[in-house]
Parts: structure tokens; sequence; C-alpha cells
């Protein structure tokens, strides 16, 4: 917080910082942009290649009622194009071994694999991908205006800031100046108190610095409450 006795503590650069790490329309506005981010990541996402894969282990029957040892592995790879094609590699593996076989012309164990490559190309409406192409404009277009958001709420928060800063130090150096007047009519008054005791000045001088003085304490004091108040909206910021 910002103390009278510490004018130095009063850093525009240290005060802006830390009203903008910690308001709390900023840090929503924050998290609206990391949103938008995170949906445009999401839509750019749908050409990513997508990978599968499976393995596996049993023991089954086979069509002649013997039991039979299998295992069998199988991936893929697919992935959606801007076009609107889609392209996809698939591979599998089965590796059987049977108790007993049909005939000894059948090999045992077998072991079979497969691999695979898939174009697709849609029709009519499929064709250029309109879903990932609105999709894209669409999270574009929110995080634009997140970000437009967030840096005109962050320059409105530090535009009242730093108006209310200036404000509070021109309040500051006010409330300086009135002490220092303050101590200028005290050591006056004590000079005209001397010389009155002496005859040498008149009631009414001492009199006048009296009124001087509650006039500058009474200003004094309007500018501490003036400066309370500006520390107080500084610190809630």
């Amino acid at each position: 917080s910002l103390c009278v006795a510490d004018p130095e503590s009063l850093n525009l650069e240290q005060v802006l910082q830390q009203v903008l790490d910690t308001y709390p329309s900023l840090q929503i506005a924050a998290k609206q942009v990391q949103r938008a981010r995170l949906e445009n990541a999401r839509v750019e996402g749908q050409l990513s290649w997508a990978l599968g894969a499976q393995a596996g282990v049993r023991r089954d029957l086979s069509f002649i009622g013997a039991l039979s040892d299998q295992t069998e592995a199988s991936a893929h790879l697919q992935r959606k194009l801007t076009s609107g094609a889609s392209v996809g590699l698939e591979g599998s593996y089965l590796h059987e071994d049977a108790d007993a076989v049909l005939s000894p012309a059948f090999p045992n164990p077998v072991t079979t694999t497969r691999l695979d490559l898939s174009w697709r190309q849609p029709l009519l409406k499929g064709v250029n991908n309109p879903d990932y192409a609105q999709g894209l404009v669409g999270a574009d277009a929110q995080l634009v205006i997140a970000e437009a958001g967030r840096r005109a709420l962050r320059d409105q928060v530090a535009a009242q800031t730093a108006e209310l800063f200036h404000a509070a130090g021109s309040t500051l150096a006010r409330i300086q100046n009135a002490e220092r007047a303050i101590e200028r009519t005290q050591r006056l008054r004590k000079y005209i108190v001397s010389r009155t005791s002496m005859g040498l000045s008149e009631e009414k001088d001492l009199l006048q610095t009296d009124a001087q003085l509650q006039a500058r304490i009474a200003e004094r004091d309007v500018l501490l409450v003036v400066w309370k108040q500006q520390r107080t909206s500084l610190n809630r910021l």
C-alpha cells in the first residue's frame, strides 16, 4: 500500500505492474484469450494425424474344433486434408498356432500380415472441408476479438491508474508544501510573540499570524483527506 511518510515508494511502473497483474477483469480477459487460442488449436488439430493401435493374445477354437493360440496386432494412421479428402494407412498382424490341423498340407503355425493405404474424396458439400474452414474462420475471429478486448481493457485500466497516480502524487506534493508553510508560520508566530513581549509588535500582528496558521492547517487537513481517498482508490486497483 502507499504511505504518506514514504513518498519514494510511489513508483508508477511498480503500481501499474501490480494493478495489471491482479485486476480481476484483466484476469478474466486473459482467460478468454487463452480459451480462444485453445479453440483455434482444437480446430487446427482436425488436420493432425490420428494414430490408433491395438493388440491381444487369445486361445480359441478353430473351425474344426481344435484349440488355436492367436496373437494379433493392428494399427492405423489417418489424416484429413483441407481439401476435404482423407488419407489413411492401416496395418495388421496375425499369428495362429493350432493344436491340430485339418490336413498336413495346411501350414501351422500361420502368420498373416496386411497393409492398406486408403484415399477418400468427398463429393458435393464435403469438398474443401467446409466444417474445418468455417470453424477456423470462427476461431480466428474469436481470438482477434478476445485479444482486442484484452488490450482495450488493459489500456483503459493503465490510463485510469496513471491518472490517479499522478493526481495522488500532486496531492502529496501539496501536502508537503503545506507542512513547510505551517512550519514557517509557526516560526513567525514565535518571533512575533517574542517581539510583542518586548513591546515591539502589536497584538493584531499575533492575531493575524494565528489566523494564517489555522488556515494553513485547515488546508493541509483537507489535502490529507483527499490523499487518503486517492490512496485507497489506488490500493483497490
